[in-house]
């Protein structure tokens, strides 16, 4: 699979103001979710081949927490490849045990998917924005389905380092959507993960509220029965907001995101990028939220046809730098651009200690709603420095990004 990193600018960006929650006011409770007891219960174990490799398959619960006097318990689906050395290991917060076996036999980690708190075989609150929001003043904070959420990949991961197979500094989250969400911020809260990979999912929803059209009002706060400045919606922002964690990441973040997200609006992407730390950023042009769910239909908006083996390609590549030391992970490209009448100029920095395919020039006029593409060239053979240009027919909403195509190492 191709191998793609991109930066991005753009220049209609207000600064970014962080609330962080107080050390005295967390919802995490570290201790439990690390030394607490985990009352595993095995359900079945099989072995099966994929792709030609054996992988040893368990189902299983584990104990999350206890909230409300009700015990949360997480449905596990673990997929282990045989080998003689420890693995890497994931845990795959929006999956079953179908993509627990496909990133398994794929990367040659130790993959764990769960159930949604509430969801499928595990219990708890039930996924639904009501309990997202049901943190009213006076309430406790880990009152929020999040927290348990959150709790419960941390406790996966836990389950994970017990397991003589797993290697236990080189743990990985990821998930989709909200399952983006929460590996951002078991990432921000869990010095055990080595790397989180968030797909379709930001955060930053206090401005995206303040968008037209957008979902924080149409979905989250209706549902959810709040309105935004309602004190639950607040302390939900200072707490599971992610972009209040800017700069407070473990590991390496790779964010991959739609440049056409509705719910995750280009603004809170790049937002991410302001703060300090490990983060980098595959955005993805012509895609939008709908695409991570299906490729049909109403969802086939843009051009989605094909992101798919892109954005394994993407994850690909991290997984095999970070978790399992292979390969080189490139620097982010740097793009500097310039407009000149109707000429728009494009230059980027672009890495070559992986060997590059190709590189464009990604450009929108209408607000990252839709984008053009050039091709670029490289300047001088001995300078990292490539070069391109493109008629603009207006520009006063300009947004840029470059794409560089690297060569598959695997």
């Amino acid at each position: 699979m191709p191998f793609r990193l991109l930066a991005a600018r753009a220049v209609w960006l207000s600064a970014l103001v962080a609330l962080v929650a107080s050390a005295s006011d967390t919802p995490w409770d570290l201790r439990w979710a690390r030394k607490g007891g985990l009352s595993v219960e095995v359900a079945s174990e099989a072995t099966v081949e994929v792709e030609g490799v054996t992988l040893d398959l368990r189902e299983f619960s584990y104990l999350s927490h206890e909230w409300n006097g009700e015990e949360i318990r997480i449905a596990g689906h673990l997929a282990v490849p045989r080998s003689d050395v420890e693995l890497p290991a994931m845990v795959l917060v929006t999956d079953g045990m179908g993509g627990a076996k496909r990133m398994a036999a794929a990367e040659n980690v130790v993959a764990l998917a769960i159930d949604r708190v509430g969801e499928g075989d595990s219990t708890g609150p039930k996924d639904d924005y009501k309990n997202w929001l049901d943190i009213d003043e006076g309430t406790d904070i880990r009152n929020s389905w999040m927290h348990h959420y959150v709790m419960s990949a941390m406790r996966a991961i836990t389950y994970l380092s017990g397991l003589e197979q797993v290697s236990a500094d080189a743990i990985g989250v990821s998930g989709t959507s909200r399952g983006g969400v929460c590996s951002l911020l078991t990432s921000a809260v869990d010095e055990r993960v080595a790397l989180a990979v968030p797909i379709a999912a930001t955060g930053d929803i206090a401005r995206t509220e303040t968008y037209p059209d957008n979902w924080i009002a149409s979905i989250f706060l209706a549902l959810g029965g709040k309105t935004n400045d309602s004190p639950a919606f607040l302390r939900f922002v200072r707490h599971y907001d992610p972009v209040q964690y800017v700069g407070r990441f473990h590991g390496l973040v790779w964010i991959i995101n739609g440049t056409q997200d509705e719910f995750f609006p280009i603004t809170s992407t790049v937002a991410f990028m302001a703060g300090e730390g490990s983060t980098r950023l595959e955005a993805v042009y012509d895609a939008d939220h709908g695409y991570y769910g299906n490729d049909q239909g109403r969802f086939d908006s843009y051009l989605n046809a094909g992101i798919g083996p892109r954005l394994a390609g993407c994850a690909s590549k991290a997984i095999r730098a970070v978790l399992h030391g292979e390969g080189v992970l490139p620097s982010t490209p740097q793009l500097r651009v310039s407009v000149d009448g109707d000429m728009l100029s494009g230059r980027a920095l672009i890495d070559g200690s992986d060997e590059v395919v190709a590189a464009q020039m990604i450009y929108s006029v209408d607000g990252a709603y839709t984008f053009s593409r050039v091709a670029m060239e490289r300047a001088d053979a001995d300078v990292p420095e490539w070069r391109a240009s493109a008629d603009l027919d207006a520009g006063a909403s300009l947004a840029t990004f470059v794409e560089v195509e690297y060569r598959d190492d695997v």
